[in-house]
């Protein structure tokens, strides 16, 4: 936790996108697990169109970071099918809000909004810890979301990497674009259960305020789940509504879908945006924009960020295992 809150601390100018992803190879090279990580020529390659777009007005280019820790024994074996877990993390080590640029009180702690890829890192620092008997993969979705003069443009069409086509209408909604990408590359482990961690919304925070994580998932057992793993972490979570019943918000005329709609329920239109790259998968979103950064001193949370997401996605991991 230490380590997670360490890094959302850290100021823009000292952890961009290739920085926070040399940080996570570090981690995984004390602890033995493995890392590689996606530069831009491989996103182009396979297709990330979407993680490209939110990077593209840095100098700082964007990556995607693949973390694996499991059973070796059972990974040796050829042709066996490991039981994976995904943990999918957002790594947007600065948002400016891009060209719809953020008030300067709203950018002020947008330094913090790589907390979901921190949480991913501070489990993997821990997962030694844990006798596990399923492997466990970790996908950091980094980038610097910033205006300059190849910043992506309201209007703009991105081509996810299973194809499908993203109309921009708001270039401070670019978590979730990344998280697409990231979801879309998780399929290919053919995971058990996919949890990914964002910093998503302010929406989650009007609707919550600063006390609880917004918990969205379709799979009441994985939800059952989590929320015995949020009571036995003292990170709490709260349930809201996610769907299909939310698609229609998000129609495009120019593309499959659009990236932000105006209206209420913002956290539940982001979610189920998210939602439908995961394809079926067990899945959950938990948006920790309300409590990633602690406004003032709370029993063992000191002000700042918290390391949010670290203790509950252990206690989920060691239930699983047990």
């Amino acid at each position: 936790m230490c380590l997670t809150r360490d890094l959302a601390w850290t100021p823009g100018q000292d952890l961009v996108p290739e920085q926070l992803a040399q940080r996570a190879v570090d981690v995984a090279d004390a602890t033995g697990a493995t890392a590689r990580v996606l530069r831009a020529a491989q996103l182009e390659r396979l297709g990330l169109g979407c993680l490209l777009a939110v990077g593209r007005g840095s100098p700082n280019p964007p990556c995607l970071v693949v973390l694996e820790r499991g059973d070796p024994v059972a990974r040796r074996k050829r042709g066996a099918r490991v039981p994976t877990v995904v943990l999918a993390g957002k790594g947007v080590t600065f948002d400016t809000g891009g060209l719809a640029i953020k008030p300067r009180d709203g950018m002020l702690r947008m330094k913090y909004d790589m907390s979901g890829a921190a949480a991913v890192i501070g489990v993997f620092a821990a997962l030694p810890a844990l006798e596990l008997p399923f492997r466990v993969v970790g996908l950091l979705a980094c980038a610097e979301n910033m205006p300059g003069s190849r910043a992506m443009k309201p209007g703009d069409v991105l081509r996810a990497m299973d194809g499908t086509t993203v109309e921009v209408t708001n270039t401070d909604a670019e978590g979730r674009l990344v998280l697409a990408d990231a979801l879309c590359y998780a399929r290919r482990f053919q995971p058990e259960a996919v949890v990914d961690i964002a910093t998503l919304t302010g929406a989650a925070r009007i609707a919550l305020g600063s006390h609880a994580a917004g918990l969205f998932t379709p799979d009441d057992a994985l939800a059952g789940q989590l929320l015995a793993a949020s009571r036995t972490s003292g990170e709490r979570l709260w349930r809201l509504p996610v769907g299909d019943e939310y698609a229609a918000e998000l129609k495009s005329d120019t593309a499959d879908v659009v990236n932000f709609a105006h209206g209420e329920g913002g956290a539940s239109l982001a979610a189920s945006f998210l939602m439908r790259f995961v394809r079926g998968l067990p899945w959950a979103h938990l948006d920790i924009a309300p409590v990633a950064w602690s406004q003032a001193d709370r029993g063992f949370e000191g002000r700042g960020p918290n390391g949010y997401g670290v203790r509950l996605l252990l206690d989920w991991l060691s239930a699983r295992a047990s």
